[in-house]
């Protein structure tokens, strides 16, 4: 430490180099991840913490994220319950089941599970393949009745709802 310089009060003095000339040292190690070697700096901090293990960030992260998956032994493999039907939790036994009171979108998906997706429309008997079908609720009550439902286009659609029940979708007010 006798290469330290200090002023009057025998403070270190900012900046000062002890030794100018003297070279880090070097040493060799080999990379966890891809097994290159390459050269870190020889510090006792470097030491102390466990540094220079990787050649590089990029094979640090891979590293760790190879290391932490939780199931690496499952990667490519499908989910042992991918498309497992559940019957004792479908339709009226889920408790998340709401009946009657279930609002109009959940009510028209609940539609599409059963009866499909319409491919003509019952009023004016299309069934170009070009336009969008719907399931139209007759009576707008929307209760879960299969039979309540019929197959329009989107057009027989709104003049069924505004002209043959006086019906006007919010979105048209």
């Amino acid at each position: 430490m006798e290469n330290v310089k200090r002023d009057k009060k025998g403070r270190f003095i900012k900046g000062f180099n002890s030794s100018p000339n003297k070279k880090k040292e070097k040493v060799k190690k080999i990379c966890l991840y891809c097994g290159k070697t390459f050269l870190a700096n020889n510090s006792p901090s470097m030491i102390k913490r466990g540094g220079a293990k990787f050649c590089n960030r990029s094979c640090l992260g891979k590293f760790y994220i190879y290391i932490n998956k939780p199931y690496k032994n499952l990667v490519g493999k499908p989910a042992h319950n991918k498309g497992t039907k559940y019957p004792q939790f479908q339709d009226e036994k889920n408790p998340g089941w709401k009946g009657d009171s279930v609002g109009i979108k959940s009510l028209h998906r609940w539609v599409y599970k059963h009866r499909g997706a319409p491919t003509e429309c019952e009023h004016c008997g299309t069934t170009d393949t070009s336009l969008n079908y719907e399931w139209a609720n007759v009576d707008h009550s929307y209760k879960r009745k299969l039979d309540d439902f019929i197959r329009l286009c989107r057009s027989c659609h709104r003049i069924y709802d505004i002209k043959v029940n006086g019906y006007v979708p919010p979105n048209l007010k």
